[in-house]
């Protein structure tokens, strides 16, 4: 913490002070773009699979929607898409042992 006030210290003649003085804010991942890209195939054997114990929780055809949805970018359903992904991996690995 204290390196990066020092850094801010040195150089706040040179950056605006609406950036200097404004709150600590959090970054956002690209979760939009790791769901449709590096996780789609996980997703869709995991999620979208007839195996997949939160189609059995979860209407399916809602979940199908979403996921066609998300990709066809009509919406941004990525929190809900992460949601279904961590919570039928989570049954798989605590539930059913």
């Amino acid at each position: 913490r204290q390196e990066i006030l020092d850094l801010l210290n040195q150089y706040k003649n040179k950056i605006p002070a609406e950036i200097v003085d404004r709150p600590k804010t959090g970054f956002a991942i690209p979760l939009d773009a790791i769901i449709k890209n590096q996780l789609k195939i996980k997703f869709e054997d995991e999620v979208l699979s007839d195996s997949s114990r939160v189609g059995k929780v979860f209407e399916r055809k809602a979940i199908f929607r979403l996921w066609q949805d998300h990709l066809d970018e009509k919406a941004d359903y990525s929190n809900h898409l992460w949601s279904l992904l961590l919570l039928e991996l989570w049954i798989k690995k605590y539930l059913e042992k």
